[in-house]
């Protein structure tokens, strides 16, 4: 797929894995959402593998704050890992890389 969004998931013990890869924009934050919520399960962390993401956009960090405030509530952490150029300089610009569990992680 060129476009969208396409999100891999995995469970690592505790923590579930969601790989994303693609766009992450206004078109795409649902999807994100839903493999959260599909995903989370008993989860204590959920991490977000972002080295896949080309393009982001204003929606799709909104998206990224939408899952991070259901992770919050739902009492577990939510981690970025491994965030692509484009992320990591949205987060920087917006002052939000402190936001999330931790500073941003290069993966394991």
């Amino acid at each position: 797929m060129c476009d969208g969004l396409e999100v891999e998931a995995r469970i690592d013990g505790r923590t579930t894995v969601l790989a994303l890869s693609g766009e992450l924009t206004e078109h795409e934050g649902p999807t994100l959402e839903a493999f959260y919520d599909a995903f989370a399960g008993d989860a204590s962390c959920v991490e977000l593998d972002l080295a896949g993401i080309t393009f982001i956009d204003s929606s799709g960090l909104r998206a990224l704050l939408v899952v991070r405030r259901r992770a919050e509530d739902d009492g577990r952490g939510l981690r970025l890992v491994r965030p692509s150029r484009i992320v990591e300089t949205l987060l920087e610009v917006t002052g939000l890389t402190t936001v999330f569990d931790g500073p941003l992680d290069e993966g394991r």
